[in-house]
C-alpha cells in the first residue's frame, strides 16, 4: 500500500524521500514535497535506537532541508515514528532515546543551515511520558496543538483502544505530533477525516498550516 502511495505522490508531481524507495523497501517515516515549488538542499535518513535493522528500518526518521524557489528562504523538516516493541519498560526507555536523537538532529541541521525546523510524526508517546517532556525541554520545541493561533487547543489523533485506526482522543491519548522551533507559527491544525485518508495511513492525518518568520 504505501509502495503504491508513494508512486501515487511521485505521479502528481511530489518528490519522495526516505529510505532506498527505488528497491521497494517499505518506509514507515517519509517526507514528500512538492517539486516545483521546493530545491532539497539536503538530506537524509537513519534508523532510530531501538531498530536494528539498518537497511529497512520499522523504527526511522527521514528528514530534509528545503529551499523555496518563489522566496529563496530555507526550512527543515523531519518525519519519525517511533519505537514501539517490547515491554512497556522498553519501549519508554527507547523512546526517550529516539526523542533525544530528534532534538540532536534538530540543533544540528540549525546550527549548519540557520533554518527553522518542523518535526513530526508517529511518536508513539503520551504528552506525560518522559520522551515527550525530552521534546519540548526548555521550550526549544514547542507542540503545535498548543500554539494555534485560530483554533486554540484541539485534543487531536490516538489509536483507539485494541486497534491500529486511529481515532479522536484525550491529550493523553495523542500520539501524533508535530514540534517547532522558535520562529514557527502554528496557524491552525485539523484532523482530517475521510475515507481517502487510509490510502496512506493507519492513522487520521494532522493538518497544520503554519507560517515561518
Amino acid at each position: 500500500v504505501m509502495n503504491n502511495f508513494t508512486h501515487r505522490l511521485q505521479a502528481n508531481g511530489y518528490t519522495v524521500l526516505g529510505n532506498d524507495l527505488s528497491r521497494g523497501l517499505q518506509n514507515r517515516a517519509p517526507i514528500a514535497f512538492k517539486t516545483s515549488r521546493f530545491t532539497c538542499v539536503d538530506k537524509g535518513w537513519f534508523a532510530l535506537p531501538g531498530d536494528d535493522n539498518n537497511d529497512n528500518p520499522w523504527y526511522a526518521t527521514t528528514w530534509v532541508v528545503l529551499k523555496d524557489k518563489q522566496t529563496g528562504e530555507i526550512f527543515a523538516a523531519t518525519s519519525s515514528h517511533f519505537f514501539n516493541r517490547g515491554t512497556e519498560e522498553e519501549k519508554l526507555a527507547t523512546r526517550i532515546l529516539n526523542s533525544e536523537k530528534i532534538v540532536a538532529l534538530t540543533k544540528e541541521i540549525q546550527q549548519k543551515y540557520g533554518c527553522e525546523v518542523i518535526n513530526f510524526g508517529d511518536y508513539n508517546m503520551r504528552t506525560f511520558n518522559e520522551a515527550y517532556h525530552v521534546m519540548v525541554e526548555d521550550n526549544y520545541l514547542t507542540d503545535s496543538r498548543f500554539h494555534s493561533y485560530r483554533d486554540g487547543f484541539l485534543e487531536r489523533i490516538g489509536h483507539a483502544v485494541g486497534s491500529t485506526v486511529a481515532s479522536e482522543g484525550s491529550a493523553t491519548r495523542t500520539i501524533d505530533f508535530l514540534f517547532c522551533t522558535e520562529n514557527v507559527n502554528t496557524l491552525r491544525t485539523r484532523a482530517v477525516r475521510n475515507m481517502h485518508t487510509g490510502v496512506g495511513t493507519d492513522h487520521f492525518p494532522i493538518y497544520v498550516d503554519v507560517a515561518i518568520n
